[in-house]
């Protein structure tokens, strides 16, 4: 299922089903792998949630996003302008360009 974001300009597209969909950010997100599988994201004006092997993973912020949840570990979005520092339990792994 494709999906078409547009969060201030920022991220772009997500396609493919079964396959890595790439997070394009005008120099905020590069992008997310799922080893795989289709994460499909939906925006009610940001973000909405981040589907992950049937299971719904809400996407919390300041405005934008908070945590993105991968199987118990916490990756942070981070960018310039747009997307913040996402706080994690315990480890951040960090989505950059």
């Amino acid at each position: 299922m494709d999906a078409l974001l547009l969060v201030e300009g920022v991220l772009a597209s997500l396609c493919g089903e079964g396959e890595t969909e790439a997070l394009c950010g005008g120099g905020v997100l590069a992008s997310l792998c799922g080893e795989g599988e289709t994460e499909a994201l939906c925006g009610g004006g940001m973000l909405a949630s981040l589907c992950r092997e049937g299971e719904t993973e809400a996407l919390c912020g300041g405005g934008v996003l908070a945590s993105l949840y991968g199987e118990g570990k916490t990756e942070a979005l981070c960018g310039g302008g747009v997307l913040a520092s996402l706080c994690g339990e315990g480890e951040i792994e960090g989505v950059a360009l």
